[in-house]
C-alpha cells in the first residue's frame, strides 16, 4: 500500500503518511494482484473512517508485579491508560505503557 507516494508498511505508516492531509492519494493492492488507486479527502480534524488490519492493540498476558497499568487508580484517568497493551506500535500512538517482555524488547 502507498499512501501520497510513500510507501506504508502498517497502519501507523499510514497515520504519519496522512498526518495533516484532507486529501491523500491511496494505491491498494487486492487479492489477486489488482491494484486500486483511491483518493480520499476530509474535513480538517476528522478521521479518514479507514480501520486497517493490525489497528487493534495486541493484550498483553502477563502478570508483571511491576505492571503500570497495575499501578494505576482504578477510575478517572483517560480509558486508554488502562488497556494492558503489548504492542510497540500502539503504545507509541496512542502513549500507553508497553511492558518489559524480552520478546518486545529487541522490537523497540
Amino acid at each position: 500500500m502507498a499512501c501520497c507516494g510513500e510507501r506504508v508498511e502498517d497502519w501507523l505508516c499510514f497515520a504519519v503518511a496522512a498526518s495533516g492531509r484532507v486529501r491523500i492519494d491511496l494505491l491498494v493492492e487486492r487479492r489477486g494482484g489488482i491494484v486500486r488507486h483511491l483518493r480520499l479527502s476530509r474535513q480538517p480534524g476528522a478521521e479518514w473512517g479507514l480501520v486497517l488490519s493490525g489497528q487493534a492493540p495486541g493484550t498483553c498476558k502477563h502478570r508483571c508485579i511491576f505492571c503500570f497499568v497495575d499501578q494505576l487508580p482504578e477510575q478517572g484517568l483517560r480509558p486508554d491508560l488502562y488497556v494492558r497493551d503489548d504492542d510497540i506500535l500502539h503504545s507509541f500512538y496512542y502513549g500507553n505503557f508497553v511492558s518489559l517482555d524480552p520478546g518486545q524488547a529487541a522490537v523497540a
